[in-house]
């Protein structure tokens, strides 16, 4: 489960950060219909989003405006980290 890191209960920004063990996979914690950012700090991390799968490396992100970000799976040899931002 993504730890919440900046933000706020209200309207507004919010960062969240998973860190990813070889071979692990996770999801964002809440449902969110508005647009999504998945950054890759390290890793090679596959991104599901209702849109489709995309790989994403090391310093690389995903935008899901119109998709919803689904989950996320580390597919490297060693820990993945990336970061969940999401907009209201």
């Amino acid at each position: 489960r993504p730890a919440a890191r900046l933000g706020h209960p209200g309207p507004g920004r919010r960062v969240c950060v998973a860190s990813l063990a070889p071979g692990a996979s996770g999801r964002p914690h809440l449902g969110h219909k508005n647009v999504e950012l998945v950054a890759v700090a390290r890793g090679l991390v596959q991104v599901v989003t209702s849109g489709g799968p995309a790989v994403v490396r090391e310093g690389e992100v995903v935008l899901a405006d119109e998709a919803l970000v689904e989950g996320w799976r580390n597919m490297g040899d060693g820990d993945a980290l990336l970061f969940w931002i999401v907009r209201d």
